[in-house]
């Protein structure tokens, strides 16, 4: 690398780090980034606002040089280094808003709160629209599936930085059989355009296991699942003789009862050498009390809480229209309802599957349009590079067998 491109990065990376180094000033005098200012209309307005700046800037950048270094390749490369290097701490350092230490009180422990991250967000971000404004203006044929793609970008980047503040997060406690229309948004009592009724809570969880207990050291160690029927758990030879997916405990046994609090249960036979043990092992639930078999002074066979699989609520929402529908809400797999996205986030852990209650979460994100429209332009610059690859290996191989 020539002597003169060198110094150019070395000067790109030095103004990067007075920036950020400002940006950290900035957040220990005035706190964490409100982005409060920024609600419609006025995120929409200072969006439109600041892409016209950025076609201002490049417009003068071509009659002044010394702003062309704002955006050419070593200012890219210090600007893309910086937010990824914020990205990575991101996922690293643990978001709980904790105000500890260097990292909470540079806003790291809530990234997105951050005076550091916004700045190198922003930073990136103009760099990236002056870098495409650019390629607009000097388009070529050969150079459409670059622009789109940064283009996508940079639509996905100002959404997320002047859409921040009209993105509506409600959580919802919904209880079987009652209507709701308010929820919890950031601490205080939010409407919703639409009334929700739980009729239904599913939880599916994985088969039980019955695992050797360790009492003296309160650990849990191998487990036998109940599809097995049989296995050797430590030194004892372990059979399931009858397994019931929902049992209630009567007297000294359990019978098989669909009931509110039911639990599984299975009769297990131990054997070591001539040493047989049976019984019944349960994990419990908040009616009945969990069942142990114990196998002598340390060990005991027991049966953990099922790990749930997958659970869903099924709901029916009430629009402000006075329509009506009904709708199933799962993990991953949220409704829509009037531009909201109604998502499952939680249950009743104590009560499982026999929870009376469910949690959701409804989502509005406005500029979620624009996000995903940008994300569809992605995939199409992806198909046009790999158009374009392929074009290019075929005329390759025309030239070749021309020669």
């Amino acid at each position: 690398m020539p002597p003169h491109s060198l110094k150019k990065y070395k000067e790109a990376f030095v103004g990067c780090g007075c920036l950020f180094m400002a940006a950290a000033l900035v957040q220990l005098a005035v706190g964490d980034f409100d982005n409060s200012f920024l609600k419609y209309p006025w995120g929409v307005v200072l969006s439109l606002a600041y892409i016209y700046g950025i076609a201002c800037l490049h417009y003068f950048s071509e009659r002044h040089a010394f702003l062309r270094r704002l955006y050419d390749h070593p200012a890219c490369v210090a600007a893309l280094t910086a937010l990824l290097g914020l990205v990575l701490a991101f996922g690293l350092i643990r978001q709980d808003g904790s105000g500890d230490g260097l990292a909470g009180m540079l806003g790291l422990t809530r990234m997105t709160q951050s005076w550091v991250f916004v700045t190198a967000l922003f930073s990136f971000t103009t760099i990236l629209g002056l870098a495409l404004v650019g390629q607009l203006v000097h388009l070529n044929k050969n150079r459409w599936a670059s622009a789109l793609c940064h283009l996508c970008v940079f639509v996905v980047l100002v959404a997320g930085l002047f859409g921040s503040a009209d993105k509506e997060r409600v959580v919802v406690h919904a209880v079987a059989g009652e209507p709701v229309h308010t929820g919890v948004a950031a601490g205080t009592a939010y409407h919703l355009p639409f009334v929700l009724t739980l009729q239904e809570f599913v939880l599916e969880a994985y088969p039980p296991t019955v695992c050797l207990w360790d009492r003296q050291q309160d650990v849990l160690g191998e487990g036998l699942a109940v599809d097995r029927r049989t296995g050797r758990l430590g030194d004892w030879q372990v059979e399931l003789v009858e397994v019931l997916d929902m049992a209630m405990p009567d007297s000294a046994s359990f019978k098989p009862l669909k009931h509110v609090g039911a639990v599984p249960a299975v009769r297990v036979r131990a054997m070591r050498g001539s040493e047989q043990h049976e019984g019944w092992v349960s994990c419990g639930s908040f009616v009945v009390r969990p069942v142990v078999l114990e196998l002598d002074a340390r060990y005991a066979l027991c049966m953990p809480v099922p790990t749930a699989k997958n659970y869903l609520s099924r709901i029916r929402v009430t629009d402000g229209r006075g329509g009506e529908r009904v709708a199933e809400v799962a993990v991953n797999h949220p409704a829509r309802v009037d531009g909201w996205r109604i998502y499952q986030q939680g249950y009743d852990t104590e009560r499982g599957r026999w929870s009376a209650y469910s949690i959701l979460e409804c989502v509005r994100d406005p500029w979620g349009i624009a996000v995903h429209a940008a994300l569809w332009g992605l995939c199409l610059a992806a198909c046009l590079v790999f158009a374009g690859v392929v074009r290019d290996r075929l005329v390759r191989k025309k030239g070749e067998g021309v020669a």
